[in-house]
């Protein structure tokens, strides 16, 4: 409980921090940084920012971050990268709940709220996480990996023109679409039903997907992966208020394929840490073969 107040009082805290008026350097003049102790973030400007991480002093931190490969390849790729240093508040320092730091505790609120690109990504070098849901096999693609969860009672499942895949999000995950369209990342989109809603019209297609096995029957949501494609653009879509960003695909990198997935094994800890409302990076879950 008490863990629980000292991080949600950390995070309110930091939601009144205003990034663009923290000291900022540029990642090239990292030798610079101050020798002390805060969160460091990461990114192209405060609203982009890829990566959040805490340290006993800034300086000696970014000598050797196991993270400079990637951002030296962003920097190729996406131009200039900046970091920007968070001092831990000194009322704050002395403070310990139940085995986490308070650094800890303001690294956890400075991602929830900044959402950064590359946190959960494999680290180059290092044996990525695998995950297939149909068979386990070699993968040699290691870049981002979005979902996005579709809430079915609300919103339909719909093909941009009638036709390409896409799905929308809101202005929040902006940064997250931009990447994945520079890196034309696969995105997935999983639809979620409450099982009484099966029951509804146009539900002939979900119920098909189900075994003749009534083990299914004692969930209370069942989930369908809907499609999977590779990232090529995106539109605004102002009409919709609380989506407002149209992420499509390329139609020829495009699979459309109904899949019932709860009962895969996994799926319990992806749904867990994954699927939420809205577009989120799952890529040290996931793996993509280059072919995909």
């Amino acid at each position: 409980m008490a863990k629980q107040i000292m991080g949600d009082f950390i995070l309110a805290r930091i939601k009144n921090v205003n990034v663009s008026k923290l000291v900022r350097y540029r990642y090239q003049d990292k030798g610079n940084l101050p020798r002390i102790e805060g969160i460091y973030l990461v990114g192209h400007s405060p609203e982009e920012i890829v990566y959040v991480g805490q340290t006993r002093n800034f300086r000696d931190r970014h000598r050797s971050h196991h993270r400079d490969q990637a951002f030296k390849e962003i920097e190729k790729t996406d131009g200039p990268l900046f970091i920007w240093c968070w001092p831990l508040p000194s009322d704050l320092k002395k403070t310990r709940i139940e085995g986490d730091t308070n650094l800890t505790h303001a690294e956890n609120a400075f991602r929830i709220l900044l959402d950064p690109e590359i946190n959960d990504t494999p680290i180059a070098g290092s044996k990525p996480k695998i995950v297939s849901p149909e068979q386990k096999c070699k993968y040699n693609y290691n870049g981002s990996v979005y979902v996005s969860l579709n809430f079915l009672p609300e919103y339909s499942v719909d093909l941009l023109n009638g036709l390409v895949p896409a799905f929308h999000t809101t202005v929040k995950k902006l940064h997250h679409v931009q990447h994945a369209v520079r890196q034309k990342s696969p995105c997935f989109l999983i639809s979620s039903l409450p099982i009484d809603f099966l029951q509804e019209p146009g539900m002939e297609t979900y119920k098909k997907l189900l075994s003749p096995d009534p083990y299914w029957r004692r969930e209370t949501t069942l989930y369908f992966l809907e499609y999977m494609f590779r990232s090529q653009g995106y539109t605004k879509t102002p009409e919709r208020e609380d989506f407002d960003i149209c992420i499509y695909g390329d139609l020829e990198r495009s699979v459309v394929r109904r899949i019932y997935l709860n009962d895969l094994d996994d799926f319990k800890n992806f749904r867990q840490s994954y699927l939420t409302i809205g577009m989120t990076n799952c890529s040290d879950h996931i793996a993509i073969r280059n072919d995909s």
